[in-house]
C-alpha cells in the first residue's frame, strides 16, 4: 500500500495508467498462455505453499539462533556467579 501511495504521489497520471494497463496485459497473457484455467490456480497455490514453507523455515532458524544465544547467556551467567 505504501508503494502505491508513493507511486501516486510521484508518478504522473499517464505513467500510472500505462503501468496499470501493462500489468493487466501481462496477467491476461499469462492466463491465456495455458488453456486450462484450473492449472493456473493450482500453480499459484503451489508457489504460495513454497513461499510459506520458506518463511516458516527461516522463522525456525531465527528462533533456534535466539534460543542458542539465550542458552549461552544463561550459561555465562552461571559461570560468572560461580566465581
Amino acid at each position: 500500500m505504501k508503494l502505491m501511495n508513493a507511486a501516486k504521489k510521484f508518478a504522473p497520471r499517464r505513467v500510472q495508467q500505462t503501468a496499470a494497463g501493462l500489468s493487466l496485459a501481462a496477467m491476461s497473457a499469462l492466463a491465456l498462455a495455458d488453456s486450462d484455467i484450473a492449472s493456473i490456480g493450482t500453480s499459484a497455490a503451489a508457489e504460495i505453499a513454497k513461499f510459506a514453507i520458506m518463511i516458516s523455515a527461516i522463522g525456525a532458524a531465527v528462533l533456534s539462533v535466539v534460543v542458542l544465544i539465550q542458552g549461552f547467556r544463561m550459561a555465562f551467567g552461571m559461570v560468572k556467579t560461580a566465581r
